[in-house]
């Protein structure tokens, strides 16, 4: 389960050079920035886990999936800078609509 890890800190251990980040990676890691939020709204817009029907769990999961998927694909043709800008305010839009759930559900 550790493995890369584990591996990463002997590389590093043992005095091997990291390699630079490449321009593919700053997008990957933008559009993880980006979509990260708007997959994880699906659970308080469609309600607690252990309270919801099949039907519920279903759509939640192939939404959260498509957001995923959907992400994956678009963080290829777009620059890390504009997944940045648009990824900042998604969070903030993503912990606001949490607080707001979390405080109804108590």
């Amino acid at each position: 389960m550790f493995d890369p890890l584990i591996n990463l800190l002997v590389r590093i251990a043992i005095g091997e050079r990291l390699e630079k980040a490449k321009p593919d990676d700053y997008r990957l890691w933008g559009g993880l920035l980006l979509f990260l939020p708007i997959g994880l709204l699906f659970y308080p817009l469609f309600g607690k886990v252990f309270e919801a029907n099949g039907l519920i769990l279903w759509a939640s999961l192939v939404g959260f999936g498509l957001v995923c998927f959907a992400g994956f694909c678009w963080f290829k043709r777009q620059p890390w800078r504009l997944m940045l800008l648009l990824g900042v305010p998604a969070w903030t839009v993503a912990l606001v609509v949490w607080i707001r759930a979390m405080m109804v559900s108590f």
